[in-house]
């Protein structure tokens, strides 16, 4: 009784000497610290906080409202907790931020309000149960990487690939999720660089994905995949797992239906 009594002493210790840190630092770290729930004064006394990580922190239930009261985030980490519900607010009111991890959470569902943080550069929004994603979300003008991994998608809506962040997009990954196809709209991608579908089932590629001409990267492997194309023989599984540089793009056109 008495050691546990420490460690409770000495992580509201730690606690407190962070909160003070943080006042001039403008960054707060409190990652793998079992606290259930944010200390008040994160919201009362640090309104002028950019940087915050609360990854694997035992928080639970709907992502507090209070974010809200720091407007001048430009990173915030809520990853490894149990968050279900993502409030509307707090996305219209965190509007510089540049990266958002909220992987390894229980969010079935995102707010069409996501698109009002236009500075957004790095979205992880893997390890959820999304079962769909509004279109709003392909309406971050900045962003460059997004990962919806391990959730329980069966189709990327042809508004979320036809947004502005087809402009600025260069990592993509769905791998682990329900997908079967994709629609014509992944050719608005152009700019994408490194694209992992792995672990889903998909069989063929639709032939809008040959503008995207700057891949270097492509994960395919856990598919069930049916080359079209030449050197390989029409109908042929591929049990292949990645192919990079040159190679991922060839790779990538050999399973194009010659009919999609």
């Amino acid at each position: 009784m008495a050691l546990e009594h420490e460690s409770c002493d000495k992580r509201d210790y730690l606690i407190h000497a962070k909160l003070k840190e943080a006042r001039t630092s403008h960054c707060l770290s409190f990652n793998n610290t079992k606290l259930n729930r944010i200390p008040k004064e994160v919201f009362t006394k640090l309104t002028s906080l950019r940087h915050l990580y609360l990854s694997g922190c035992n928080l639970q239930g709907v992502v507090p409202i209070e974010f809200m009261e720091l407007p001048l985030l430009e990173s915030l980490d809520l990853s490894v907790n149990g968050f279900d519900e993502l409030p509307a607010d707090v996305c219209r009111k965190l509007t510089r931020l540049e990266m958002l991890d909220i992987s390894s959470n229980k969010l079935v569902v995102l707010p069409t309000t996501i698109s009002c943080m236009k500075n957004l550069r790095e979205l992880n929004l893997s390890e959820n149960r999304l079962v769909d994603l509004p279109d709003q979300l392909g309406n971050l003008p900045h962003l460059q990487v997004l990962d919806l991994s391990s959730n329980l998608l069966r189709e990327i809506p042809p508004g979320v690939l036809t947004g502005s962040m087809g402009e600025t997009l260069t990592q993509f990954s769905v791998r682990n999720n329900l997908l079967t196809k994709f629609s014509d709209e992944i050719g608005a991608l152009k700019y994408l660089e490194e694209l992992d579908l792995r672990d889903n089932n998909f069989i063929n590629m639709p032939r809008a994905v040959r503008t995207l001409i700057n891949l270097k990267a492509f994960y395919y492997a856990g598919n069930r995949w049916r080359r079209c194309h030449r050197p390989y023989r029409q109908g042929v599984p591929d049990n292949g797992v990645a192919s990079y540089g040159a190679g991922a793009l060839d790779r990538l056109f050999t399973f194009v239906h010659p009919r999609y």
